[in-house]
């Protein structure tokens, strides 16, 4: 029972970790096509 949830929490953080980077990027490209 508790591995499913050690790997539960360690694919949503991969998943936030994605959403994090590209969001990241997206903001990256959004300030340099203003600039």
């Amino acid at each position: 029972l508790q591995e499913s949830i050690v790997n539960r929490a360690e694919t949503m953080l991969s998943k936030m970790e994605i959403l994090f980077y590209s969001n990241l990027t997206l903001a990256q490209v959004c300030k340099a096509r203003k600039n």
